[in-house]
């Protein structure tokens, strides 16, 4: 499909290859848009997303673990070269245990090797989100396997894009979510309605410009490997009530959409696909 975008007074064609849906909202980045002052990164616990499924690293010990902190993972994932991806998202608000440190829902891109990653979704946080137990949009990113801070640590925000990473969200609600390479940056969008921001190429040095791996997941992050933390809204995938990601899709790829799915810890939390562009994931976690 193609979109004009307005740079400089000027109107220049540009052409999208995407699995967007008919009737759905995309803005194209918009490089003469202002600047909004910088953002204020939180250092917390996070983990890279999870090993793939079918992957024997999968089910080793000690999976996923930062310090003192488990990382359990119910996903949707998709091998494929492409320049971003996208998908809905439900929103809820998950009871989280006073002795875990986060759970959420994020859509990640990374390069082929894994160690380049760019993320956004919604968690609940309170160190993140100054003591508040309810969902707040997020976005992070890696650099050489090496994690950063939420929100900030090189994102460069913009101004009337639906921001700020980090704004509160309504439990109930659908996100639109996407991640999108263009000219010198991993867009972010939210909601639709424009884009929130970027992390420049020039973080990694200007080597991470493709995807390789795409995944849509729920996470986990815990005290210990038997989490008194919720999931989603706390329901199995096997409930058609629980938590769902779908319309998922790519940009920029000649692959079809067809994710396939996993968990690492399906006593506690699991993940279904519908349809190869849909899934459900959440539980209630050990308690």
């Amino acid at each position: 499909m193609k979109r004009a975008l307005l740079l400089a007074g000027a109107t220049v064609a540009i052409t999208l290859t995407s699995s967007l849906p008919a009737g759905a909202a995309q803005v194209d980045p918009d490089a003469a848009r202002p600047a909004t002052p910088a953002a204020i990164g939180v250092y917390a616990p996070k983990a890279k997303p999870p090993p793939l499924p079918g992957s024997a690293a999968r089910d080793r010990a000690g999976l996923g673990t930062a310090a003192a902190t488990q990382f359990l993972y119910a996903q949707a994932a998709q091998t494929a070269t492409s320049g971003g991806a996208f998908a809905w998202f439900d929103v809820a608000r998950p009871p989280l245990s006073t002795s875990d440190a986060h759970t959420l829902a994020e859509l990640a891109v990374s390069s082929a090797d894994g160690k380049q990653i760019v993320e956004v979704g919604w968690t609940v946080d309170r160190a993140v989100n100054n003591g508040s137990a309810e969902p707040h949009l997020f976005v992070y990113h890696w650099v050489d396997g090496q994690p950063t801070c939420y929100n900030g640590c090189g994102f460069v925000p913009r101004a009337g894009g639906g921001g700020p990473a980090g704004k509160k969200l309504t439990p109930g609600t659908v996100q639109y979510l996407t991640i999108r390479h263009a000219p010198s940056a991993w867009w972010i969008s939210a909601d639709g309605v424009g884009w929130l921001g970027y992390f420049p190429d020039s973080l990694w040095g200007g080597r991470f410009t493709q995807a390789g791996v795409q995944q849509w997941f729920g996470e986990v992050a815990a005290s210990s490997a038997t989490p008194c933390t919720d999931m989603g809204n706390g329901l199995f995938s096997s409930s058609t009530s629980a938590t769902r990601i779908y319309n998922i899709g790519l940009w920029d790829s000649p692959a079809t959409p067809s994710i396939v799915t996993g968990h690492t810890h399906p006593s506690y939390y699991t993940a279904t696909r519908t349809d190869a562009r849909s899934m459900r994931h959440g539980g209630p976690g050990a308690c």
